[in-house]
């Protein structure tokens, strides 16, 4: 009888001590995929609304804008979501939740834009001030612009970091250094021929935003620090 209860309880701690295990680490590579894709799809709403501003008349701008903002919303909250079930294992393990964190922020602002411009196109309502409404969305505007200015300044330090996923990390070089990837030479063509695709010319502009930004940072690391792959000769 004893040793049936001890059994019991061994096996009890033992499913709490599953329970409780990390969730397994998500693979590097999928991590960089996902980073590059989810800019990708920010940057493509973002050259729509530019678009909409030159070709739709004046009458269309309010409509035009709670439609972007309903867009931006939808696409951040999947970003989001991708981003918080990725677990990537210390040092890196900051990275996913400081990239969803920046999301919600600027999720957050554009509701409240979207917000403003559809009471606007509702048309007037009683107790509503629409001088005061109309006055805020510029206001919203510039704390989008803030929160982006912020990535902007911290893409340098973010798409790094992405990058440094991508290093082989358990093993050295003759020189004690760390030079491989844990990639395969097509595994990194792949990656920069996506960023290449998504962000064409852009990639070479000057005054870029903080997504071209990010990519550019990137597509850099990979392409020209000189990096071997994990099927190529350690010496």
């Amino acid at each position: 009888m004893e040793k049936l209860i001890l059994a019991l309880v061994l096996c009890a701690a033992l499913s709490i001590s599953a329970a409780r295990a990390e969730p397994p680490e998500t693979p590097h590579l999928e991590f960089v995929k996902l980073y590059i894709e989810q800019l990708g799809a920010i940057e493509e709403i973002r050259d729509a609304a530019a678009k909409e501003l030159v070709t739709d008349p004046d009458t269309q701008r309010v409509a035009d804008c709670v439609h972007t903002m309903t867009q931006y919303q939808l696409e951040l909250s999947t970003q989001i979501s991708a981003m918080q079930g990725v677990h990537l294992s210390k040092p890196l393990d900051f990275l996913p939740e400081g990239i969803a964190d920046f999301d919600k922020q600027k999720m957050g602002l554009y509701k409240q834009y979207s917000d403003g411009c559809a009471a606007i196109l509702e048309g007037p309502k009683p107790n509503v001030d629409y001088g005061k409404l109309t006055a805020s969305l510029p206001k919203i505007n510039a704390q989008v612009e803030f929160i982006d200015q912020g990535i902007f300044k911290t893409a340098f330090k973010t798409a790094p970091a992405v990058f440094a996923a991508l290093i082989e990390m358990t093993k050295t070089n003759s020189h004690n250094g760390l030079d491989h990837l844990i990639i395969t030479k097509s595994e990194k063509a792949e990656l920069i021929h996506r960023i290449k695709a998504i962000f064409g010319d852009k990639l070479n502009q000057n005054n870029q935003n903080y997504i071209v930004s990010a990519a550019s940072v990137l597509e850099f690391y990979l392409e020209k620090k000189g990096y071997k792959c994990s099927d190529e000769p350690w010496d």
